[in-house]
C-alpha cells in the first residue's frame, strides 16, 4: 500500500511516499523534498540519498555562486533535482549547477538564465541532463567531459556570440568521454558572425582526435544555427551521427577529425548545411539534403593522416558515401578535393546516391583525389560532371514529396537497381528494413509503409513527449519558446513569474505549445501590454501557418496596463503550436499569456 508522510530536514518539507516492493532488493524509497530557496536547494541536496527527488518551486532565484551536487544516487535510484513545474523555476545570477563526484544525478526541468556555464566532469559519471532551457551568458555553455552523460529534451537558445552551445571534452590531455548520449535536443538561433568558434554541438578537439569517444547524436532538431560553418562538428573517433534535423543553417555536419565516425539518416533542409568530412573510413548513408544549397564534401588535406593531433586538414580515405539523396538547385552536389591541398581523397566509394540538379550543369566535381569507386548512381536535371560514365545512370528517379521529403514514388526506376551488396546499409531513412536488392537513394520504397517525417518542435526539448497544456489553461509566455526576447518582471499586473519582452526587430516571437482534445475553431486571447503611443503589429500562426497578418496590437502608454487580443483560430486535435511574431522594426509588445478555449 502507498501512504504518505510529512517530516523536515535542515528546515525543508519533505514528502515521503512508500513504493510498493519492486523486484530489486536495492531500491529506495522516494521521497519528494520540496524547497523554496537556492540554500535549501544546497541544503537538500548535501543531504540526499539515492532515491530522493528535490523540487525547486516556481519563481525566479538568483546564485552569487554554484549549486554542488556532491551526492550519488544508484542506477535503479538515481537522485534527481528538479523544478516542481516543468520550466517554471528559473536560475538567474552567476552560476548554476556544478557536479563533485556525483554519479546517477538527474537535473530536470530548469530554465537556466546564467551568466557562467556547467560542466560535467570526469569523476561524475551516469548524469542526466534533461528538459532544461538555456540561455546562459559563457561562452561555451555545457561541456560534458564525464562517461556516460545523457543530455536529452533540452532547449539551447539565442546565443550571438563566440562559444558553442554543447561541447564534448575528456579527462587527461588527449582522452575522451565515454558514450555520451545526446538526444532530441532543440538548438535555435545560434547567431555568432565570426569565421570560427560558433558550433552548435563539438565532440572532441584536434588534438584529442584519436580517441574514441562513441557518442551517439540522433533525433536532434537544430533551427537557424548560423554560427559557423559546422553545425554538429566531430573532432574524435568511433561517433554516431544520425536521425537530425537541420533547417534554415549554414552549418552542416562535419567530421573534421577523426576517424570511423557513422552519419546516417540525417535531413538538412532549405539551407546551405550538408555533409564534409576529412580522415579515414567514414559511413555516410541515408542522408536528405533538400530544398537550399547543400553538398557532400569530401575533403583533401595537408597531410595524408594527422598522427600528431594537430589542426591540420588530412584528406578523407576508404570512406562510403552510398544511398543518399540530393536534391538542390545548384552544381556539384558531390564535391571532392576543393582547395589547393596536396592529398586528395583516396580510395572512397560513391554507391546508389540520388543527384537531381538545377537543370543543368555537372553535379560532380572532383579537384583532386584518386583511386575512387563509383556505381549505381542516378543523376537529373544535370549531368554527371567529372564522375566516370559507367557510375551514374542518366534518369529521372521519379521522386514525390510525402512528409516534407522527396521520395521515390511507385514507378521509380530507383526501385530494386542498386548495385553492390553492401552490408553496413540494412535499412532506410525511415527505419524500414532493406531486402533483397536494394533502392537506390536514402528510401526504400514500401508501399502502404510509414513515412518518417522531419523533426518539430513538438518532438524535441523540454515539453515533447509531455502532454501540453490543455485549450482552456492560462498559458504563460515566459514558459513558452522565444526567439529574440528575454522574460522580465519590472512592470505590475502579469500573471506568472514574468512575462515576454520581445526584441525590437522584425522576426522575434513568442511561440506556445497547445493540446486540444478535438480539432475545431476556438478563440484564442493573447494578454500583451504596450506602453507606447504605437501599434506593435504581429503575425499569428498556427501550426505554421499564418491566421492573422499584422494583427494590431495597440499602444496606450503604460506597461503597467494589460490588454487582451482576441482572434478564432482551428486547432488539430493534439498538439499544436500558436506563435506570435513581430512584424515591425519595433518587435511586438510585451505578452503575458495565452488562453485557449476548448474547440466546441
Amino acid at each position: 500500500m502507498t501512504f504518505r508522510a510529512t517530516a523536515t530536514l535542515l528546515g525543508v518539507a519533505i514528502l515521503v511516499i512508500a513504493a510498493p516492493a519492486a523486484a530489486s532488493s536495492d531500491v529506495t524509497p522516494l521521497r519528494v523534498i520540496t524547497v523554496s530557496s537556492i540554500s535549501a536547494l544546497q541544503s537538500a541536496a548535501d543531504a540526499a540519498a539515492p532515491g530522493d527527488r528535490i523540487e525547486l518551486t516556481d519563481g525566479t532565484y538568483t546564485t552569487s555562486g554554484s549549486i554542488t551536487l556532491r551526492r550519488s544516487g544508484t542506477a535503479g535510484a538515481p537522485i534527481t533535482v528538479a523544478a516542481q513545474h516543468l520550466g517554471r523555476a528559473e536560475i538567474r545570477g552567476s552560476s548554476g549547477f556544478a557536479f563533485a563526484n556525483s554519479d546517477f544525478v538527474v537535473v530536470e526541468g530548469f530554465r537556466l538564465t546564467h551568466s557562467g556555464g556547467t560542466t560535467i566532469p570526469a569523476g561524475s559519471e551516469h548524469v542526466r541532463f534533461t528538459r532544461n532551457l538555456l540561455q546562459l551568458g559563457a561562452m561555451n555553455w555545457l561541456t560534458v567531459t564525464a562517461n556516460d552523460t545523457e543530455v536529452d529534451h533540452n532547449t539551447f537558445q539565442n546565443k550571438s556570440t563566440e562559444g558553442v552551445f554543447l561541447q564534448v571534452s575528456g579527462a587527461g590531455a588527449n582522452d575522451m568521454a565515454q558514450r555520451t548520449w545526446i538526444h532530441h535536443n532543440y538548438f535555435f538561433n545560434h547567431s555568432f558572425t565570426g569565421a570560427n568558434g560558433g558550433e552548435s554541438i563539438r565532440v572532441g578537439l584536434s588534438f584529442r582526435q584519436a580517441a574514441s569517444a562513441r557518442s551517439l547524436i540522433e533525433f536532434n532538431l537544430f533551427e537557424r544555427t548560423n554560427g559557423d560553418p559546422e553545425t554538429i562538428s566531430v573532432k574524435s573517433s568511433d561517433n554516431t551521427v544520425r536521425f537530425n534535423t537541420i533547417r534554415n543553417s549554414t552549418g552542416s555536419i562535419v567530421l573534421r577529425h577523426g576517424n570511423r565516425n557513422l552519419v546516417e539518416g540525417n535531413l538538412m533542409l532549405g539551407s546551405t548545411a550538408g555533409i564534409r568530412f576529412y580522415d579515414n573510413d567514414h559511413v555516410i548513408i541515408n542522408n536528405v539534403i533538400q530544398g537550399g544549397t547543400g553538398q557532400i564534401i569530401v575533403g583533401s588535406g595537408t597531410v595524408a593522416d594527422d598522427t600528431t593531433g594537430s589542426t591540420a586538414h588530412a584528406r578523407a580515405d576508404r570512406a562510403l558515401v552510398a544511398f543518399n539523396t540530393l536534391v538542390n538547385n545548384r552544381t556539384n552536389l558531390i564535391d571532392i578535393g576543393p582547395g589547393a591541398d596536396q592529398f586528395g581523397p583516396n580510395d572512397c566509394t560513391f554507391a546508389n546516391n540520388i543527384l537531381v540538379g538545377g537543370g543543368s550543369g555537372g553535379l560532380v566535381n572532383i579537384n583532386n583525389g584518386g583511386n575512387l569507386h563509383w556505381q549505381g548512381n542516378i543523376v537529373f536535371a544535370g549531368t554527371g560532371g567529372e564522375m566516370p560514365a559507367s557510375g551514374f545512370r542518366s534518369v529521372n528517379p521519379l521522386l514525390v514529396t510525402d512528409s516534407g521529403l522527396n521520395r521515390l514514388s511507385s514507378g521509380s526506376p530507383a526501385i530494386n537497381t542498386a548495385t553492390g551488396s553492401f552490408p553496413q546499409v540494412t535499412r532506410d531513412l525511415d527505419l524500414q528494413t532493406r531486402s533483397g536488392t536494394k533502392d537506390v537513394g536514402a528510401d526504400e520504397f514500401v508501399a502502404g509503409g510509414t513515412n518518417r517525417r522531419p523533426l518539430t518542435t513538438a518532438d524535441v526539448g523540454p515539453n515533447a513527449g509531455v502532454q501540453p497544456p490543455p485549450s482552456g489553461s492560462v498559458l504563460e509566455a515566459e514558459s513558452a519558446t522565444i526567439f529574440h526576447g528575454v522574460v522580465e518582471s519590472n512592470h505590475t499586473g502579469f500573471t506568472g513569474s514574468g512575462f515576454v519582452n520581445n526584441t525590437n526587430e522584425i522576426g522575434s516571437f513568442v511561440e506556445w505549445a497547445v493540446s486540444s482534445p478535438t480539432a475545431g475553431s476556438t478563440t484564442a486571447v493573447i494578454r500583451f501590454a504596450n506602453g507606447t503611443t504605437v501599434d506593435r503589429p504581429m503575425d499569428i500562426t498556427v501550426n505554421g501557418v499564418i491566421v492573422a497578418s499584422g494583427r494590431s496590437f495597440p499602444g496606450n502608454s503604460n506597461w503597467d496596463s494589460w490588454q487582451t487580443s482576441t482572434l478564432t483560430v482551428t486547432l488539430t486535435a493534439g498538439s499544436n503550436t500558436i506563435r506570435a511574431t513581430g512584424s515591425t522594426a519595433n518587435g511586438g509588445p510585451n505578452l503575458d499569456n495565452l488562453e485557449v478555449t476548448n474547440p466546441a
